[in-house]
């Protein structure tokens, strides 16, 4: 884990720093790790962590207003970026 996230902070790094124009970023997970999850059926352990998704969206000139809300879903991502910038 050490070592993939320190892969994506550097892709993503290299991704800003590259880039003519800024770019959008969006980095999602299906699930979250499951590090201490127990699979027990009766009282299942850390189910937060194991429902809780990786979710982060960078989208330029848009991060201060109210096109990115607390309660939007990853499901509507793709269609808000490519209402917003298609």
């Amino acid at each position: 884990m050490i070592f993939a996230n320190r892969k994506i902070i550097e892709t993503i790094e290299d991704i800003l720093e590259n880039s003519e124009t800024q770019p959008n970023i969006v980095l999602m997970g299906d699930h979250g790790p499951g590090l201490m999850f127990k699979w027990d059926i009766d009282s299942p352990g850390c189910l937060w962590e194991r429902t809780s998704n990786l979710y982060a969206v960078l989208l330029p000139g848009n991060q201060d207003n109210e096109l990115l809300h607390p309660s939007m879903t990853p499901v509507n991502t793709f269609r808000l970026i490519f209402n917003t910038y298609f």
